[in-house]
């Protein structure tokens, strides 16, 4: 079943977006320059998260996916 008024997206989509779970305060402060790439490191990680969401119904034939934290 297809959860009403959540915006789904492919993964390759979802990768693009912030994670809201990624937290760099404490190991990569933002306030010092470093060769981590918070850019990468602060994205959404699809499939390979327990939060992601791919609802199993006939009307999903696109295998499009939801972060689980949507309300």
């Amino acid at each position: 079943m297809i959860k009403k008024g959540v915006k789904m997206f492919t993964e390759e989509n979802a990768k693009k977006k912030w994670c809201p779970m990624v937290s760099n305060s404490n190991q990569y402060p933002f306030h010092e320059t470093t060769d981590y790439d918070l850019t990468y490191h602060t994205k959404c990680i699809t499939s390979d998260c327990m939060m992601w969401i791919v609802p199993d119904c006939e009307a999903n034939k696109d295998f499009l996916g939801y972060c689980g934290l949507t309300k």
